[in-house]
């Protein structure tokens, strides 16, 4: 899959990322569409976000659009929308389970 990575200010490159394998209890995603946003930007100028300094390469991009292309449960079980949490994409959020009370 192709991801856009920041490798420090001014250093914006599109690589070539392996496609994870779905763990138990996961989906796979498609994105279909995607944005950027402020934290995205400081990133790319400045190789910072505050005192949040890049101190190896990073994949931006977490205001995303996807569909589900594979998943181990019945589709009925999955939420029809829920919205990402960055900066944390695993089970192991905080949020994990609650994602959809952002959501009517």
């Amino acid at each position: 899959m192709k991801a856009v990575v920041v490798h420090g200010g001014g250093d914006l490159r599109v690589e070539d990322r392996p496609v994870p394998e779905p763990g138990q209890g996961e989906v796979r995603l498609t994105m279909t569409h995607g944005g950027i946003c402020g934290s995205d930007l400081h990133y790319y100028l400045e190789g910072r976000v505050g005192n949040f300094v890049l101190r190896e390469p990073l994949v931006l991009g977490h205001e995303v659009v996807a569909v589900s292309t594979w998943t181990p449960v019945a589709p009925s079980h999955l939420a029809r929308r829920s919205p990402s949490t960055p900066p944390l994409s695993t089970t192991r959020a905080p949020s994990a389970g609650r994602a959809t009370q952002h959501l009517p």
